[in-house]
């Protein structure tokens, strides 16, 4: 690879995120470079659920991925909720149609290693891996990159300069593109099993219970991973929970009616997780770089939406700028566009993730939620939209809070008819 190379592109981060967007420009003959700090193309990144929402089905249609994901491992899944007003599981697919009808269950063992392959497919895009960017200046109007490899030096210039390299962005930090930190008050496990019968469907079970919560996302191989969410702790006391994690799942799950028997199931991997997961937001754009994926927002992974907004955030990217950067003129209005609609589409979801990821909530509240939602199929329909992000929240709240008000009325009546039935005998 030469030590000096001129590109349309250069993408710092070589997962998702960024292997998507390099992927949509190959589309329009831009010439990009990827430059990814592992050092081979197989690996992968571990902290992730694997869940890849519905939102996000266009935009592998769109690159002609979807067919070749499920060859590699992906599976068609579909969100099922319990909640302790009973299941929220609507017989019908996610959207109006069938642009997103379903959302993918695929390790990221197999699907990064997969991108990189259509990566390496085209002439146009060079991928780079065991690259460490060191410094990125701005210079006579075009990006000027140097990187650290396995052996020596690289340096290389572009127009635009993007960074999907995750919540710890090094490019955030050289750019002074400050993250905002929002508390997660939950920790969490996981870890792959056996032995686990998939649920209908290869429904994806989301455990809403309190403090704790439990996913279960079947797998290609008869492989399923188990998730465990708990109030956070300390390192320490996290440590001492992944020693039990495998018995701790099993009868967490066993508590709730319609989830697969787990009494064979069998831990085939280390368990994964963290003590500690803040939710982080940096500006899409800045000093004209541009931020996807984790880079530009970063929450609980509880919420499932990484994958997603990385696909997501890559494919609004294109859309904004590529014409231009093939005809060579300005494309300061695109990023704008870009920074606006990612604005609009994506940030609305994250108020609702952070809100959820405070533990403490007032359980009346949230029963009377849930039982407004499960007692309503359309509202059902709305909701396992929303948590696939197909709707805005906004959407889900016209919906939701005349019906709620509906509920509390209903409610407030009965008390009310009860209370004028009562006879106090007299003299008493």
């Amino acid at each position: 690879m030469p030590k000096n190379s001129q590109y349309d592109v250069i993408i710092a981060g070589g997962s998702v995120a960024g292997c998507t967007l390099a992927l949509c420009y190959a589309r329009h003959n831009l010439r990009v470079a990827i430059l990814e700090q592992k050092p081979v193309p197989t690996d992968y990144k571990t902290l992730c659920t694997h869940f890849v929402q519905p939102v996000a089905l266009p935009v592998l249609r769109e690159l002609g991925l979807d067919r070749a994901l499920e060859d590699a491992g992906a599976v068609r899944t579909k969100a099922a909720f319990w909640t302790p007003a009973g299941w929220i599981d609507p017989p019908e697919a996610y959207g109006n149609d069938d642009s997103m009808a379903h959302a993918y269950n695929i390790e990221r063992s197999r699907m990064d290693p997969f991108l990189r392959e259509r990566i390496a497919e085209s002439d146009h895009l060079d991928l780079l891996m065991g690259h460490r960017i060191t410094e990125v200046q701005s210079l006579n109007g075009e990006w000027v990159v140097k990187a650290t490899t396995g052996s020596g030096h690289w340096k290389g210039t572009a127009r635009l300069v993007v960074a999907a390299d995750g919540r710890h962005s090094l490019v955030a930090r050289l750019l002074g593109n400050e993250s905002q930190s929002q508390e997660n008050q939950r920790s969490a496990l996981f870890g792959y099993f056996e032995n686990v019968p998939a649920p209908a469907q290869n429904r994806s079970l989301f455990i809403l219970s309190e403090p704790e919560r439990g996913f279960l996302y079947p797998l290609c191989d008869g492989r399923t991973l188990l998730a465990l969410y708990v109030p956070g702790s300390s390192p320490e006391e996290w440590q001492r929970q992944r020693n039990t994690f495998e018995s701790d799942v099993k009868t967490y799950f066993a508590q709730f009616p319609g989830v697969p028997d787990l009494s064979r199931a069998r831990l085939v991997s280390p368990v994964f997780g963290y003590p500690d997961y803040p939710n982080l937001a940096r500006k899409a754009v800045s000093q004209r770089v541009a931020f996807i994926g984790d880079a530009a927002l970063s929450l609980d992974p509880l919420s499932g939406v990484g994958c997603g907004f990385a696909i997501l955030s890559a494919h609004l990217l294109a859309q904004a700028t590529s014409s231009a950067l093939r005809e060579g003129s300005e494309f300061e209005s695109g990023l704008l566009a870009y920074e606006a609609e990612f604005n609009r589409i994506i940030l609305p979801h994250a108020d609702g993730i952070r809100a959820d990821s405070l533990v403490v909530k007032s359980e009346a509240t949230s029963l009377q939620t849930y039982r407004c939602i499960a007692s309503n199929p359309a509202l059902q329909k709305q909701f396992v939209d929303l948590t696939g992000r197909v709707i805005l929240p906004a959407s889900f709240q016209k919906a939701f809070a005349p019906a709620m008000i509906k509920a509390r009325v209903a409610a407030l009546k009965s008390k009310t008819d009860n209370a004028k039935t009562t006879i106090v005998p007299a003299g008493r």
